[in-house]
C-alpha cells in the first residue's frame, strides 16, 4: 500500500487550521472556503487509500508510518506513528465525508447571519 498519502490525512486539516488561526480577521473573505476544502481534500486522500487497500490481499491491508521518535529511555522507545488499516480507513471516510457535508451546508446556512463579517454577507 502506498504510504505517501497517509500523512496528508492529518497534515491538510492541521495546516488549514493553523492558517485560519494565525490569519485571524484577514481570512474573513476566504476562510470558509479553506475550511471546506480541507476536509474534502482529506476525504479524497482517504478514498484513494481505501481503493489502494481494497486491491491488496487481506494480510497486507495494514500499514504503519513512523513519523518520529518521541523519546527513548534505556530499552523503552516511544515512536509517533500513523496506522492505517480497514477500521481506521472506515473512520477516515466517515469523519471527513460527514465533516465535508457539514461545512458545505454551513456556508449557505450561515449566509444571512447578522454576526457574519460584512465582507461575506449577501445583502
Amino acid at each position: 500500500m502506498s504510504h505517501e498519502l497517509m500523512w496528508l490525512l492529518v497534515a491538510i486539516p492541521a495546516l488549514s487550521a493553523a492558517i485560519l488561526l494565525l490569519g485571524g480577521r484577514a481570512t474573513d473573505k476566504w476562510g470558509h472556503l479553506l475550511g471546506t476544502v480541507a476536509p474534502l481534500a482529506s476525504f479524497v486522500c482517504g478514498v484513494m487509500l481505501f481503493f489502494q487497500m481494497q486491491g491488496l490481499p487481506s494480510e497486507q491491508r495494514s500499514a504503519t508510518v513512523n513519523l518520529y521518535e518521541w523519546f527513548s529511555v534505556g530499552n523503552i522507545k516511544v515512536d509517533v506513528s500513523l496506522l492505517l488499516d480497514p477500521l481506521s480507513i472506515l473512520f477516515v471516510l466517515l469523519i471527513t465525508g460527514v465533516g465535508s457535508l457539514i461545512h458545505i451546508y454551513s456556508i449557505g446556512y450561515m449566509a444571512h447571519d447578522p454576526r457574519r463579517p460584512p465582507l461575506l454577507s449577501r445583502t
